[in-house]
């Protein structure tokens, strides 16, 4: 069976912060994953006579990223790069978890030429933490304080042809826990070690067109605001049945957001 192009996914990303504009959080996509579909079928292939298989077509994702490793006038600083997902129903990353805050994703393109549904995806998103906001003269932080991950995913059309679910992930290495106490440094760009003081899933459910929102607290204490946090949206695809011929593109976009609680 030849394969053939089905067509494209473009992911547009949102970035908002409410925060303290003096505690200099920041939040980028950083990584993606993909997950190939698989069919079972009968076989001889092993005791139980169950074969599984990687579907016929290609499955990649092609991101622009700005390498931060890079210089800042290197030609390498922004480039293309590309992800095919590996054989066998396993997760394949563009970036390992050690590296991925070095990377700022900018755009992302999903094109699907596998001829069955049943892919996953995920998006990553690391966080940089508020630095201390101590006014002169004062010994009151004012990046201290209760912190929320807030977001909406707008999937865009394609759920009316392909069944999606959806959730959300989340780790978070907080001040005043853990192994690092400290309030994230302002020249502190990435995590030694991301401690899981904080986690959450958030299961989505099924996505259908149009937008859906969730709501998360990272911190309740005000001295444990967050220093690192890695999040992770994943889809997947709930069929796995015939892709259909339909859509040609489909745009996706995702809002994430941690701000202070101000009440």
């Amino acid at each position: 069976m030849s394969s053939s192009f089905f067509g494209t996914i473009v992911i547009a990303v949102t970035i908002l912060f409410v925060s303290n504009a003096q505690a200099a959080d920041d939040m980028y996509p950083c990584n993606l994953e993909l997950m190939r579909p698989t069919v079972v079928s009968s076989g001889v292939a092993d005791a139980t006579g169950v074969t599984t298989s990687t579907v016929t077509g290609s499955f990649t994702a092609r991101a622009y990223v700005e390498d931060q490793t890079q210089d800042v006038n290197s030609p390498l600083r922004f480039r293309w790069l590309e992800l095919t997902a590996p054989a066998g129903g396993a997760w394949g990353a563009l970036f390992p978890p050690t590296s991925e805050f070095y990377y700022r994703i900018q755009s992302i393109e999903f094109p699907q030429s596998t001829e069955v549904m049943g892919a996953s995806y995920r998006v990553g998103f690391c966080y940089l933490g508020p630095t201390a906001a101590i006014a002169p003269g004062s010994s009151t932080d004012a990046s201290q304080g209760s912190y929320d991950f807030v977001g909406t995913i707008n999937t865009g059309i394609l759920p009316e042809d392909v069944p999606y679910q959806g959730r959300v992930t989340g780790v978070c290495d907080l001040r005043s826990a853990g192994a690092n106490q400290a309030a994230r440094g302002a020249t502190e760009l990435f995590p030694t070690v991301l401690d899981a003081d904080a986690q959450w899933s958030i299961n989505l459910g099924a996505l259908t067109s149009g937008e859906m929102s969730f709501d998360q607290i990272v911190n309740t204490q005000v001295a444990q605001a967050p220093r690192f946090c890695k999040i992770n949206v994943e889809v997947d695809e709930t069929s796995t049945g015939s892709r259909p011929w339909s859509v040609s593109l489909n745009e996706s976009q995702i809002t994430l957001q941690i701000d202070k609680n101000l009440l």
